[in-house]
Order: C-alpha cells, then structure tokens, then sequence
C-alpha cells in the first residue's frame, strides 16, 4: 500500500471533502433569504465546536483540529440548506485485495468517490450482446456470440493501476475489471420478477446457467483468463437452484445483497436482516449471514450492495452507525468483498440512500456521516483479516478483532444499552491508539482503560498479536466465523 501525493486526485473541496489542515468554506446562501444568520458548527456526534453570526451571501469559514463529520447549522430566514464537511486522509492506493472494502456504485466518473475509491469499485452498464437490461441470450447461436463477445471484451482490458474494480455482465463498458459479476439481481432480470422466491426456479436452468457459462467460457478464452467470474444472487432457493443446475462450474463466486430491511426495516443490522419475516430465516442476522455462505457451493462470497436510505437524522446517524457495524459483522462471518450501495443518493427509490446528500446536478454534493464513517472503518481496518472476537459475558455487544502478528484492531459496539456493557482493563500496553466513528484518533495511557460502549463502533488499535489484545482484556479469542451474538434480532436497536 502507498499514500499518493494530492495532485493525483481531483481537487474536492467544492464537493465537501476536505484534506487535514485544510479550511472548510460553506457559502450561507439559502434560497428565499436575507439579512443576518446565527449558526453553530457541530460534529458527528452533534457537540457545538463554535458559533457565531453571518451575513446572507457571505462565507462560515472554519479549520478543524481533528478529521471527520462536520456541520453548519443556520438559523434565519429562507429555506434553510444542511451544510456539511467531512475532513478525511488521503488513502491509501489499495492494490488488488488489500482491503475487504469497497463502494458499490453504478457509474465511474471523476467525483470524489474515486478519490477515496476504497478497494473495489462497482461499475454497471448494459449487456453486452443484446443491449437489453432483461434479456438473456438463449440458444446455441446468441450463446456462441455471447462466449464471443465476452472474450473481446476481455481482450480489450487495459491496466490502470487497480486491478481490484467488479463489473456487471451489462456492462464490460469501461477498461480495466478484476471481477465480473454476472447479470445484477437475476431474480429481478429474468422473466418473471421475484418469482424465484416463489419456487419458479426453471429459468436458472434454462437459460440463466448457460448464459453464465458462455461468459465463463469466453473469460478463459480471453487473454485475462484470471478475472474471476461471479453469480450474484439475492435468495437461498435461488442460489440453490443455481447450482443443482451446474452453476457451479462456471462461477469463481458468490455475491449477495443482504439488505437490513425485510420485514422490520430499516432497522439495525443486528435488528433485521433481508430474510427476516421469511421462510428463509434463520433466527438471527448473523445466522442468515451464515446460510448465505452455506448455500454459497463452497465458493467464496461477498457483498456488492448493502445500505439504509437517511434524509433526515435520526437517518443519517443510525447509517453511519449501521454502515459500519454490517460492514464489520459480515467481514467476521467470511465475506470476502463488503461494498455498500452506493455513494451516491439515489432518487429512484422512495428515499434517498447513498453516503453523500444529492445527485450531483440539482442538488450540493455534501457527505453525509456514513461517508465519513465508512471511510474511517476502511482506513483503520485496512487490510487486517478477522481474527476473532472476545468473550464478552453478553451476547448484545460485539467486541470483534482484526489483526496479525505485528498489528490488531480491536472494534467494540453496544446493540443493547441496558446494562451499560464496559470494556476495561488495568493491563493495557503501552501505544494503543482509540479511534472514534469519524476518525477521531487519540493515543491511549497505559495501564487502567474504561468505556462504555455505546451504538458507535470505537477502535482500538494494537502492535500486538490478537492474543496479545485478548490477554490485555483477561478474556479469550474465539476463533472461526462470528456466530452466538445478537440471537433472534436483538429487539433494542
């Protein structure tokens, strides 16, 4: 991993991202006002850093001394905007696997998502032979062009120094791809929209398959015969269906999109999973994580959707939150690849979702928390594989690690409240750092340490071994994929 210089990225102040040091200016021009405003700035948390008073059209200009979430709030005449900032590192330039991490995003433009592009990128479009969004090729002759079309596509891949991009089957449309995932949602494309879930499962074998196939075909013919081709899928009889079909053979993966809505949502991950109120549940989101992988053929797996929609808070704080603890959650169930849909907000569905506010035409591009969130998760954990997650005596909190010999992450988080669950030690090494949900970072006194732990996940990072942060806690390491915690949705948050 390196750190690029600045002149590699775009300049993304005008988009709300700011470098450290950096000065924040947010022009106070609300539609239909005048005269004078009063504001506060507050941060992610919503503590008042500063406040004062300004004139309409003139500017708030103001420095942080930490990174993270930050916040103008005005009060005055007109309609009032949300106006913010997140103040965030430059990354690292992950090559291909570094980090679990990503965004799932469906178009590859110059906007500050690539500038903090954390690992994979999600980039769609069209299919390839047809030119249709819901059509498959069937039949010898459109599967021969299909294989065909798949191999020049390939062939025409360049190098732009990230190899780690996925792409969908309709699209192939930009250069460089790592991953190829076949056709986005097939149980929403093909034929009969959600039927799949309904037990009408012949499409798979009829004409789902061998389209796959035909692409797998042609990917090994290609000259980069080392991209991996992957089945996305939404449902466990789907994916079982898949493969009693022989899909098997013609996948290197699987990716779900497990949605905390179901039947409760929007709620926390801990609260709801996509398979709760369902057939397909299996009493607790980490167990519906756990069956995604089981019906998974023995692939590896991972996630390129995900997410909340927020517009307003207690939205946009339980997102940052959610973002991450998911996010976290699934890395410890064994999923590979975890992209959150997307940073953009999206304004096709009834609300708004994304990590930032507006489509970028109409409305200000503004992060919101669960950009800055996020971006704090990937920049700590980095590339840090689950190690483990300690006893904790409860099962409504998480106390997950992540880590190698020379470096661990301990990340903490409180579902339940009731209790006031307490990390402490009176053993803590020397040169632990704390990290709070928007980068906050502060370096830890050895000895006596005590926090509560509340709904925002909170770091500790060690230059130790994960036994060695076990040992600190007086608590053991269990080892292997998370089960036990948070059973039958834990009800609080």
């Amino acid at each position: 991993m390196t750190k690029p210089t600045t002149g590699q990225y775009m300049d993304t102040k005008s988009q709300g991202v700011y470098q450290p040091g950096e000065q924040i200016s947010w022009l106070v021009q609300p539609s239909g006002g005048s005269g004078t405003y009063s504001y506060t700035i507050t941060d992610g948390f919503g503590n008042v850093l500063t406040s004062g008073h300004v004139a309409f059209g003139a500017h708030v200009t103001y420095t942080p001394t930490n990174v993270g979430y930050y916040q103008l709030n005005l009060t005055g005449t007109g309609t009032i905007p949300t106006l913010t900032a997140a103040v965030i590192p430059l990354p690292n330039v992950w090559g291909v696997d570094a980090t679990p991490y990503g965004l799932g995003q469906d178009q590859y433009a110059s906007t500050w998502d690539n500038r903090y592009g954390f690992g994979h990128q999600r980039r769609t479009g069209y299919n390839v032979v047809t030119g249709l969004h819901d059509t498959l090729p069937f039949g010898t002759t459109q599967l021969a062009a299909f294989k065909s079309a798949y191999t020049a596509k390939i062939n025409q891949v360049l190098t732009e120094g990230q190899t780690s991009y996925f792409d969908t089957t309709q699209g192939l449309t930009v250069s460089d791809a790592g991953r190829i995932e076949f056709w986005n949602e097939p149980e929403n494309e093909i034929s009969l929209p959600y039927t799949m879930m309904n037990g009408d499962l012949t499409q798979y074998a009829h004409e789902f398959v061998p389209a796959m196939a035909a692409g797998y075909a042609g990917i090994k013919a290609s000259n980069k015969p080392g991209t991996q081709f992957l089945f996305q899928n939404l449902f466990l009889n789907t994916a079982d269906a898949f493969f009693t079909a022989g899909g098997g053979a013609c996948c290197d993966g699987v990716v779900w999109h497990p949605y905390n809505w179901g039947t409760c949502g929007p709620a926390s991950p801990e609260k709801c999973s996509w398979f709760r109120g369902t057939w397909q549940e299996q009493g607790s989101t980490l167990l519906d994580y756990a069956a995604m992988r089981a019906h998974s053929g023995g692939k590896p797996v991972g996630v390129s959707e995900f997410g909340w929609a927020s517009t307003a808070e207690p939205g946009f704080s339980n997102q940052a939150y959610w973002v991450v603890r998911e996010a976290l959650l699934l890395q410890a169930q064994g999923f590979g690849w975890i992209m959150p849909y997307k940073i953009a907000d999206v304004p096709f569905w009834p609300e708004w979702e994304g990590l930032n506010f507006g489509d970028g035409s109409a409305n200000p591009i503004a992060p919101k928390k669960a950009m800055v969130s996020f971006a704090t998760l990937t920049q700590t954990i980095a590339n840090l594989p689950y190690a483990g997650r300690l006893s904790s005596g409860s099962n409504a909190w998480a106390l997950l690690v992540f880590g190698n010999s020379t470096r661990s992450v301990l990340v903490f988080w409180a579902a339940v409240l009731a209790g006031s669950p307490t990390l402490s030690t009176t053993s803590l090494p020397s040169g632990v750092t704390e990290t709070d949900l928007y980068g906050n970072t502060r370096v830890l006194s050895s000895g006596t340490y005590s926090r509560v732990a509340g709904y925002a996940p909170v770091y500790l990072t060690f230059n130790s071994s994960p036994a060695l942060v076990a040992a600190a806690f007086g608590r053991s390491l269990i080892t292997g994929p998370a089960t036990g915690l948070f059973p039958a949705y834990t009800a609080d948050y």
